[in-house]
């Protein structure tokens, strides 16, 4: 008899972006894979049941700071893991970390919690973050003295860090580094040579986005011009969301071309020299520069945690100070100049996601986690 899984995750789309293969390889395995999340488009649901998964609407609202409602979704997912009875539930994200965990504690269930990161919850520093943290961090904590729970982080700095905060001890947790990404697919392309720059993400002011655009006005009135192109999605839920508005006159002046939600962005690589995320976010390990790196693109981002993972400096790219347009300009203008340079980082970026970053290697990890707690 095959054994049941629960995944729960936010959101739909986040899903199908981060956490698709994963749950195709659980289910190769034998695995029966439930997952729960708030299904934004009903085809994003009817293809994941036509690929043989069950599907359960969990509406969740990211944004919600609200008591009674975050008791609500705790008593929601309470009901759905009694009436599915898996074998292990894996929460993937804050908010379904911090009820799988208390519910762990209530009914005994095996429970995995992903943490992609530790998002704007740790990188801002206004008092609602704060008083939202230092709840988190007790959840965490207590979900971690429960014999069957165990903690799988995206990297080795947001593990120390909970660790060091007493919320997540070592024992408890692994670090299975950022979603992994198909090598054959994400293949090696020669650049255009077009000084194109790409900067793809949801559409959040701590992804960088007005500072990449600041970062083209200056090499316009220096005479060192690139071409930004942006694709992403519109995430409005998120509090930093960036009005779209924002984006469509950027594009019509010129600064950015707007591409929207791209879907096959491996075909994007191709027609990109470059690929910028000057990130100030708690990422895991950005997917959008693991995929970039495949391809062997050079890489620039902020010297933070996740993107340290992926851009090592001055070898597969560059990394910079968060918030600064000038040092991102000066960032890109340096790889753009130098093709020789660009040449060799690109190769880097090869070699490291082949070594670190690639399916074969998340799926085995992953799947070895499983086999170990089960």
């Amino acid at each position: 008899m095959s054994k049941k899984c629960l995944l729960v995750i936010n959101v739909d789309w986040y899903f199908m972006l981060h956490w698709l293969d994963r749950a195709n390889m659980l289910q190769s395995e034998g695995y029966e894979v439930h997952i729960a999340a708030s299904f934004t488009e009903d085809k994003n649901k009817r293809h994941l049941v036509s690929l043989g998964f069950f599907c359960h609407d969990y509406p969740l609202d990211r944004k919600s700071f609200s008591f009674l409602k975050e008791i609500r979704s705790v008593y929601r997912l309470g009901r759905l893991v009694l009436a599915l009875k898996p074998d292990i539930v894996h929460t993937i994200t804050v908010k379904p970390n911090v009820y799988g965990g208390l519910l762990s504690r209530l009914l005994s269930i095996p429970l995995i919690c992903s943490v992609t990161g530790l998002g704007a919850l740790f990188s801002n520093s206004d008092s609602l973050s704060r008083l939202f943290r230092r709840f988190v961090i007790i959840c965490y904590k207590l979900s971690s003295k429960t014999p069957n729970v165990r903690f799988i982080f995206e990297n080795d700095e947001d593990r120390k860090l909970l660790a060091k905060l007493n919320a997540v001890p070592l024992t408890k947790s692994v670090t299975i580094r950022g979603a992994g990404v198909d090598v054959c697919e994400y293949s090696v392309s020669p650049p255009p040579n077009a000084r194109s720059v790409l900067f793809a993400a949801r559409l959040l002011k701590s992804k960088g986005f007005y500072d990449l655009v600041e970062a083209k006005r200056l090499a316009d009135d220096k005479g060192q011009p690139f071409n930004v192109l942006v694709a992403g999605i519109v995430d409005t839920d998120a509090h930093d969301c960036i009005p779209l508005d924002d984006v469509l006159e950027y594009d019509r002046l010129g600064l950015i071309r707007w591409l929207g939600r791209v879907e096959d962005m491996a075909a994007l690589m191709r027609n990109v020299d470059l690929v910028v995320l000057p990130t100030s976010y708690g990422e895991g390990v950005p997917r959008i520069l693991i995929e970039a790196a495949s391809c062997g693109r050079p890489l620039v981002s902020c010297d933070v945690r996740g993107s340290r993972d992926i851009v090592v400096h001055e070898s597969n790219g560059i990394l910079v100070n968060t918030n600064s347009p000038a040092d991102l300009y000066e960032a890109i203008c340096n790889i753009l100049n130098d093709p020789e340079l660009a040449r060799k980082y690109g190769i880097n970026s090869r070699a490291l996601v082949e070594r670190e970053f690639s399916n074969d290697r998340v799926m085995s990890d992953t799947l070895r986690v499983y086999k170990d707690f089960l």
